[in-house]
């Protein structure tokens, strides 16, 4: 069923085939950004590998061995010496990466960091890179400029800028580029060329190429990323429209919709303008906000969703792949259309007008017959079922033939079709629904899911603590290496607790909590929360009206009101106490995963440590 919008006024539920051009849909706006992305890229994961060389300075080598044949205990000289050769003329050991098997490339993945590791493409000519690519806000300054003016060839990227249009936008680009260490050349007058086939392959695998190819690699950006990325790609393509909202321009339809997708994340809102015939652009305008306007309607508010009118519709005969995202609401947003997933949130709201309880009920009760049954299933084929809730299960080490097994068994029995999404290398589970933490087999990419330490209005103090504590769980592939994790978490929480409010620790700022004011300050007649409070003495500090969905950051203090705005607050205001409670809230459902209770950090051990 679809969410279509009558007489822009009410929502209707429709069958896809009842869609027809000129209708309204509607799409849920608030969107995530990766809370903890990647700090680096092991290039050899994301570039093609065919003639891909590896290779480890002699100088390098020689801190751990001297020759080839010497014995040692080492997995990365033991790897070295079986299947790397030396040149004597660069003084490296090199290697084909396809002459690794799977274990050895994984093996040097995990001992990047200790032994910096080279490549190139070409065995003679070419210059070697870092296996790692680090990535720091500069980065994301270069792949806004690709994305907006850049191209490529064999092995190089190119950017696009007249110099004498606009030289200030022209050396901004050159000053990335040394900031990043990237080697470059540049003719003075438009072209900025970056000469190296390995960034080149980067660029492409992250961002595509061709102008209506490109996208944006939102796995990767958490805020900062996401708006220096912004700001770089508006330079190199945006503009004013009537010197008022900013408008992004495209071929693309990928980027069209991750422009959408990253502007959402950010707060923001925009309309898209499809293109004419003859030039093909997208045009992505900012819009002031949720509310919807129509010249013979006025300003309709549909609560963070943005409505969307069909251009045109195509009917799909062939079997294509369809890929679906969980929004807030409840509803599934794909790539094909716009369904409902969680009826029961929908049928069984009264604000929704095809209201109806028992058919919330009937839907609940499938689905929790679904898991039942496919519980019992794997059960029965000897699989052990860690978890399993709403439409998914988590099972321990199944083999690929009990996996099409159970496949084949629900389709046949149930008419479902299942398949393995998310393979992890350690997993942990709370005692809630729908929390737990992820790390992936082999990209150790983090998979949350319901913590509070990954919400937007918790401070930046824990944030910097839960991802301290992730980091470490992205090592963890056995009980050994988890048990050694356990006591350096301890460690970890016991000193940032010790550190709270602590001159030096952490800034004041990383203590500020922000939370949105849903309505006006004098609509908060009867309980007034400490954001609204906050709120007010900001009010009273500034002289302007706090206007509904303005972000107020505040810091929990020991004051009458409990709170300070953090533009007037000092450290020594802070509620230490409460602070402290805080941390522990966010990090209890971690700790329980993880078999650490709250009393083993204040010191008191559980009673099954002295059996």
């Amino acid at each position: 069923m679809i969410p279509k919008i009558i007489d822009l006024k009410n929502i209707l539920e429709v069958e896809a085939k009842e869609l027809k051009i000129g209708d309204e849909l509607l799409i849920f706006h608030h969107n995530y950004l990766n809370d903890n992305p990647q700090k680096a890229i092991f290039i050899p994961k994301i570039i093609p590998s065919k003639n891909l060389w590896i290779s480890l300075p002699r100088e390098i080598y020689k801190k751990y061995s001297y020759k080839t044949n010497e014995l040692t205990s080492n997995p990365i000289i033991q790897l070295i010496n079986k299947k790397f050769k030396y040149s004597k003329v660069s003084k490296i050991y090199k290697c084909l990466w396809d002459d690794l098997d799977f274990s050895e490339k994984k093996l040097i993945n995990d001992k990047c960091s200790d032994f910096p590791f080279l490549v190139k493409y070409g065995e003679e000519a070419g210059r070697w890179s870092n296996i790692i690519l680090e990535l720091p806000k500069e980065f994301f300054s270069f792949l806004g400029w690709y994305i907006a003016e850049g191209g490529v060839d064999k092995n190089r990227v190119t950017i696009t800028q007249t110099k004498k249009i606009h030289p200030l936008r022209y050396d901004k680009i050159k000053s990335i580029l040394k900031l990043l260490n990237y080697p470059f050349s540049y003719d003075n007058k438009k072209i900025i060329r970056i000469n190296s086939r390995i960034i080149k392959e980067v660029i492409v695998s992250l961002c595509s190429e061709g102008a209506g190819n490109k996208k944006i690699p939102l796995h990767l950006l958490n805020r900062e990323r996401a708006l220096t990325l912004l700001k770089n790609y508006y330079l190199g393509d945006g503009n004013l429209k009537k010197g008022k909202w900013k408008r992004y321009s495209t071929k693309s339809s990928q980027l069209k919709n991750d422009l959408t997708y990253l502007l959402g994340a950010l707060g923001e809102y925009c309309s898209i303008v499809h293109p004419k015939k003859s030039d093909g652009v997208f045009r992505i305008i900012n819009t002031e906000g949720r509310n919807y306007k129509r010249k013979t309607h006025g300003l309709i508010n549909f609560n963070g969703t943005t409505p969307v009118r069909i251009k045109n519709l195509k009917i799909i005969k062939e079997k294509v792949n369809v890929y679906d995202i969980e929004t807030g609401n409840g509803w599934f947003i794909a790539t094909n259309g716009i369904v409902v997933h969680n009826c029961y949130g929908v049928f069984g709201s009264k604000n929704f007008p095809l209201f109806c309880l028992p058919v919330a009920e009937s839907t609940t009760g499938i689905g929790q017959y679904s898991i039942k049954k496919t519980i019992e299933k794997a059960e029965d084929m000897g699989v052990k079922v860690l978890y399993g809730d709403t439409d998914s299960v988590f099972l321990t080490n199944p083999s690929e033939e009990q996996l099409n097994d159970l496949s084949k068994w629900s389709k046949k029995e149930l008419d479902l079709d299942l398949e393995e999404e998310k393979t992890y290398q350690f997993l942990a589970l709370t005692n809630r629904k729908k929390n737990y933490i992820g790390i992936y087999k082999d990209t150790q990419y983090v998979d949350m899911k319901g913590l509070l330490a990954k919400k937007r209005n918790t401070p930046d103090f824990i944030k910097k603590v839960f991802n301290q504590l992730i980091e470490l769980l992205k090592d963890i592939t056995n009980d050994k290496e988890f048990k050694q994790a356990k006591n350096e978490i301890v460690e970890i929480v016991k000193n940032n607790l010790r550190k709270i409010g602590k001159p030096g620790a952490f800034n004041l700022e990383d203590y500020a909590i922000r939370i949105e004011m849903r309505k006006p300050i004098h609509k908060y007649d009867k309980v007034v929360p400490q954001h609204v409070r906050a709120a007010i003495e900001l009010r009273e500090l500034t002289k302007r009206e706090i206007q509904k969905g303005e972000l107020i950051s505040f810091v929990k203090t020991k004051t009458t009101d409990g709170a300070k705005v953090i533009d007037i607050a000092k450290l020594q205001d802070l509620d230490v106490k409460k602070y402290k409670e805080l941390l522990r809230s966010a990090l209890e459902q971690v700790l329980d995963a993880l078999g650490i209770s709250y009393e083993e950090i204040k010191g008191i051990k559980k009673m099954d440590a002295f059996f």
